[in-house]
């Protein structure tokens, strides 16, 4: 098993993984980085339930049900993970009307084995980050779907370089075997939402170009040549470029309202996209919306963000384009 390794970008993708391998009977072993719930979001949902009062069943059903308003594909991973450790959490006590407080204390007593250093008798599993300068004879890489490669809160061009970096690192700890896999549909609670291919992998092509073989087929066509899975495994890495992505104009409602959405952030200590992601914010750029009607029909906003910012955002949208 230690000569395989699963990598994701995020840390909420490796605790489903984790868990699914865990029920098979596999041995893992998680390496470096933070665990589900030291992300940010995680921990303010659950200090939040340690004064909540509600029984958990139905605190989970609300937290199921938020995931909608949700645009930022990490932090709704993350929190979905959190829905479905409920479900377990549910399905081990049978007590749905048990408190909120003792789910908490259940969710951080789940301590997966971290390796600090050396090799595992389990399946390594990894951020693309923890994996820096380490190599398995066999590498799974992950999830790599719009918004998680690139991460959805990358939107600047050296972040998108950044993001191209990290698959590279991804892609190059396989010294045998490497496989690419993605989701074309993804649950985020109760929710089903289709997903589409990473466009950092646009470039990759399995067979050598512009290679033609020796002996063409019957037909008479010749055809690009099949390469090793060595060779392909350098060409993969090759094709993904180093050429930095063009600079867009700047939009000054844009701007506008990430200063907004991080202020409100710092004023409640909170991650940034846990009150609109980078996706939902450029989406209000493009709508430029004049009324609170108008952003309610914002995808990704959803009844409560715009009960709570519609006004504010409208004010924001307006000063800008003055």
């Amino acid at each position: 098993w230690s000569d395989q390794a699963v990598l994701a970008r995020t840390n909420a993708q490796l605790a489903a993984v984790e868990r699914a391998l865990r029920r098979a009977g596999v041995p893992t072993a998680v390496r470096g980085g933070a665990r589900l719930v030291d992300r940010a979001e995680v921990r303010a949902v659950l200090a939040r339930l340690a004064h909540e009062r509600t029984p958990v069943g139905t605190v989970l059903a609300d937290l199921s049900a938020e995931l909608d308003d949700q645009a930022d594909d990490e932090v709704r991973a993350a929190l979905g993970e959190l829905v479905v450790l409920g479900r377990e959490y549910l399905a081990l006590t049978g007590d749905p009307q048990a408190p909120p407080s003792a789910f908490a204390a259940w969710v951080r007593a789940l301590s997966p084995s971290e390796t600090p250093g050396g090799r595992t008798p389990g399946v390594e599993l990894a951020t693309f980050h923890a994996a820096k300068g380490l190599e398995w004879r066999v590498v799974h890489v992950i999830g790599v779907e719009a918004g998680f490669v690139p991460i959805g809160h990358a939107r600047r061009p050296e972040q998108i370089d950044e993001e191209r970096r990290l698959l590279y690192v991804a892609l190059s700890r396989a010294s045998h075997e490497l496989v690419i896999s993605w989701a074309a549909n993804r649950r985020f609670g109760d929710k089903v939402v289709e997903r589409r291919r990473s466009p950092l992998l646009g470039s990759l092509d399995p067979r050598r170009p512009g290679r033609r073989s020796s002996r063409p087929p019957s037909g008479g066509a010749s055809e690009p040549e099949p390469v090793t899975p060595l060779a392909g495994l350098a060409l993969a890495r090759a094709s993904l470029g180093t050429e930095p992505t063009p600079a867009p104009a700047p939009d000054p409602i844009l701007e506008a309202l990430v200063r907004w959405r991080d202020a409100r952030a710092r004023a409640v200590e909170a991650p940034p996209a846990t009150v609109l992601s980078d996706e939902v914010l450029r989406a209000i750029a493009q709508r430029r919306p004049r009324t609170a009607e108008d952003v309610a029909t914002v995808p990704g906003v959803g009844p409560s963000r715009a009960a709570r910012y519609a006004t504010e955002i409208v004010d924001v949208v307006a000063g800008a384009g003055d």
